[in-house]
């Protein structure tokens, strides 16, 4: 029974020491709000990413492609809308971006990224 529970107990901690992590923060001057920031925190999970920002909002993101020097994320929606993220692990920048069909609804389709530097947690 001890051998079990010690198993068990090396599994989950042993499965969350490697769960990798990006903390990005992002200056919102190009969003008309200079001298605030907006704060991500990017967490794999298996063959996903959690997305948790700075309201507490969660968000799952699916892995469209991966490679030794960047993560392209996205989401979908019930609706013709995605969102992207790109984080380079060379730089550890990453870009966020919202396309949508609906422009007259948003902005005019005017493009308003969000771009900023991401922090590294194994």
């Amino acid at each position: 029974m001890k051998t079990k529970l010690l198993t068990i107990f090396l599994l989950l901690v042993t499965s969350q020491a490697f769960a990798e992590g990006y903390y990005c923060t992002a200056e919102l001057s190009n969003h008309n709000r200079p001298g605030e920031t907006e704060s991500k925190i990017y967490k794999r999970e298996g063959v996903h990413f959690k997305r948790i920002d700075s309201k507490n909002e969660i968000s799952k993101f699916e892995i469209t492609k991966e490679t030794d020097n960047f993560i392209i994320l996205t989401r979908t929606y019930k609706y013709p809308d995605i969102f992207v993220t790109i984080i380079n692990k060379e730089n550890m920048e990453f870009v966020e971006e919202y396309v949508t069909v609906a422009c007259e609804q948003f902005n005019g389709c005017k493009s308003i990224t969000l771009k900023g530097k991401c922090l590294l947690e194994k």
